[in-house]
C-alpha cells in the first residue's frame, strides 16, 4: 500500500535533509582532527552513526510502502575556519532537518494513515534531540572558545566528549 503523495514527499524531503547533514558532519571529521580536538571528532562520528540509522528507517519505511528511494544528495563543500563554525554548520543542518520533518506533522493525510503519523512523530523526537544536543555543545564551546591557541575550554570539552 503507497503512501499519500504529501507523506511520502515529506520524507524524502526529511531523508534529503539527513542525507545533506551526513555529509557534511563526513567533511567536518577530519577538520576537528586536524585541530587536535579527537572528542568533537568521535561526536561527529555518533551524529553520522544516528543520520545513517534515521536514513534507514526511512529507507525501510519507504520500501515498506512499496516506494523507491530518490537519489543522494552530492556533498556541499564547506570550510569553517575554527571550531565554532564548524559548529555552527552543525548546528545549522540540524535545525534545517529539524524545520522539515515538523512540518510533516501538519500534514492532513496524517490523520487517515496513524501508522505514518506515528513514524513521523518519533522521527521529530529524535531529531529534537539531535537538535538540542547539537546546540548545547555549540554554546558550552562559544563559552569557552577565544580563538587563541592553546583552546583550554575546547581540550575541556574534548576531553568530556571523548568519555
Amino acid at each position: 500500500m503507497g503512501l499519500a503523495p504529501s507523506i511520502l514527499f515529506a520524507l524524502q524531503q526529511y531523508r534529503l535533509s539527513l542525507i545533506d547533514a551526513k555529509n557534511s558532519y563526513d567533511q567536518l571529521h577530519p577538520i576537528f582532527v586536524s585541530w587536535t580536538l579527537n572528542g568533537y571528532a568521535l561526536w561527529l562520528n555518533q551524529k553520522v552513526a544516528q543520520k545513517l540509522g534515521e536514513i534507514s528507517e526511512i529507507d525501510n519505511y519507504l520500501l515498506l510502502h512499496q516506494h523507491i528511494l530518490d537519489i543522494p544528495l552530492p556533498p556541499n563543500p564547506f570550510e569553517p575556519a575554527n571550531p565554532i563554525e564548524a559548529l555552527e554548520e552543525v548546528s545549522r543542518k540540524e535545525v534545517s532537518c529539524s524545520l522539515i520533518i515538523i512540518d510533516a506533522l501538519d500534514l492532513p493525510a496524517l490523520n487517515s494513515d496513524r501508522l505514518s503519523a506515528m513514524f513521523i512523530r518519533d522521527l521529530v523526537d529524535e531529531q529534537t534531540e539531535e537538535e538540542a544536543t547539537a546546540s548545547e555543545l555549540l554554546e558550552r564551546s562559544r563559552l569557552f572558545y577565544n580563538g587563541q591557541p592553546p583552546q583550554w575550554g575546547l581540550m575541556l570539552l574534548n576531553s568530556w566528549l571523548q568519555q
